[in-house]
């Protein structure tokens, strides 16, 4: 009996049911949530009937006591609640997906791809990077700026607000200075930007408007967004957008790149650097 649902129980008795019991077996289809809280005179006198009918269906039914059957009523409940919390979760995961691969896929685009190719023959003359990336932005900054140093030499990652003289003095108008910036935006963004533009060092801005802050300053600009779908302004599409910069570098560069790891290969070794 419990393996089955309730309502395939009620469904297979009625056809034998009296008149007054039916009624009641009607009432608990149509209002299994209200009946799970009530008792069996309340489900009587909802459904029109006697106590007794209510506690005579039960037996009808197949159980050996009124308890038995409002136990199996509760359990169905909270069964069909489980159902749709679990699908309620699988559709909050499945959207906040989606939209992820939505924004991705906006990437692909070729004025977008225009950019790339800019932006990577910038770094590749470029006589440093600099990179910065404040609050929400910072992670996938000190990313970038982590996998581009195995990519070419003197990289240096803008490390916190207080960093910003120091790491602004050896720039020269052959440096580029990469700024990500993403809502809300930080202030000491738009600050490095602004001087790097003063100081004519190349300014890319990795960021979700052509009019934010950095995008106005910069010259260069590769946009994308955050998926807010997620709640927490996932960065996801922005680590995929660096990587397609990293990719067109290593396919434009591949001598450079090559003699950069082969030099950094030999380091890690000598200083026993990974488990592996």
């Amino acid at each position: 009996m419990s393996a089955q649902r309730f309502e395939q129980v009620v469904k297979e008795a009625f056809p034998h049911l009296s008149s007054g019991q039916k009624k009641v077996a009607q009432y608990l289809l149509d209002s299994l949530q209200e009946a799970s809280f009530q008792t069996a005179a309340e489900i009587g006198r909802a459904s029109g009937v006697s106590e007794t009918t209510v506690i005579r269906l039960s037996y009808s039914l197949g159980f050996q006591s009124f308890s038995q059957m409002h136990d199996a009523i509760q359990q169905r409940v909270m069964g069909r609640e489980k159902t749709v919390k679990k699908e309620e979760n699988q559709n909050v995961l499945k959207r906040v997906l989606e939209s992820e691969l939505n924004i991705i896929c906006r990437l692909e685009n070729e004025e977008n791809t225009q950019r790339i190719w800019e932006v990577v023959d910038r770094l590749i003359h470029a006589d440093q990077v600099l990179v910065a990336g404040y609050r929400t932005s910072y992670g996938a900054a000190h990313w970038f700026s982590m996998m581009l140093s195995t990519l070419r030499e003197r990289v240096r990652l803008v490390n916190q607000p207080g960093d910003i003289q120091e790491s602004l003095c050896d720039l020269t108008p052959e440096s580029v200075i990469v700024v990500l910036s993403f809502p809300r935006y930080a202030k000491e963004a738009t600050k490095l930007a602004a001087y790097a533009k003063k100081v004519g060092v190349t300014v890319i801005a990795v960021t979700d408007r052509i009019l934010s802050p950095v995008g106005e300053l910069a010259d260069i600009t590769l946009l994308t967004e955050t998926n807010v779908q997620s709640g927490c302004n996932s960065i996801a599409p922005v680590i995929t957008l660096l990587d397609l910069v990293l990719t067109a570098y290593q396919e434009k560069n591949p001598a450079g790149v090559q003699k950069r790891q082969q030099k950094l290969e030999s380091l890690y070794t000598h200083q026993d650097t990974y488990m592996e």
